[in-house]
């Protein structure tokens, strides 16, 4: 599978840090975070790593559903990229199960096709 079909954009990281540095609501932090996350993912796995459990610790702090979901994928997808598919597997599981409890189509469809590119790949 070629890295350009996983549809991350670093030339939104710059865009991304400033929407996280202005950000007021800590929900908008979250995603700020997730995404600078699954932006980082392709081109630097330990700063993807870095913002994604800091998604995750501010998503979970503030009882933000979707941001833990959001964080559980991201992480997936960053994991993935590092090679570690066993916790790529889990964390895009979990992602999965999230995104079901708040019954979120559009993120259970994305989840559910990265979860599959990663077998494929993977085998």
């Amino acid at each position: 599978m070629s890295k350009g079909l996983l549809a991350q954009d670093v030339s939104k990281i710059p865009k991304l840090k400033t929407q996280l540095a202005t950000a007021t609501a800590d929900s908008d932090r979250v995603d700020a975070l997730s995404l600078l996350c699954f932006s980082y993912s392709i081109v630097h796995t330990d700063t993807a790593l870095m913002y994604g459990n800091s998604a995750m610790k501010l998503a979970e702090k503030i009882k933000y559903a979707k941001g833990i979901a959001d964080s559980y994928n991201t992480l997936g997808w960053t994991y993935f990229h590092k090679g570690d598919y066993v916790k790529a597997e889990e964390h895009l599981q979990s992602s999965l199960e999230k995104f079901r409890t708040i019954g979120n189509k559009t993120f259970i469809k994305k989840t559910i096709l990265k979860f599959t590119a990663t077998y494929w790949y993977y085998f």
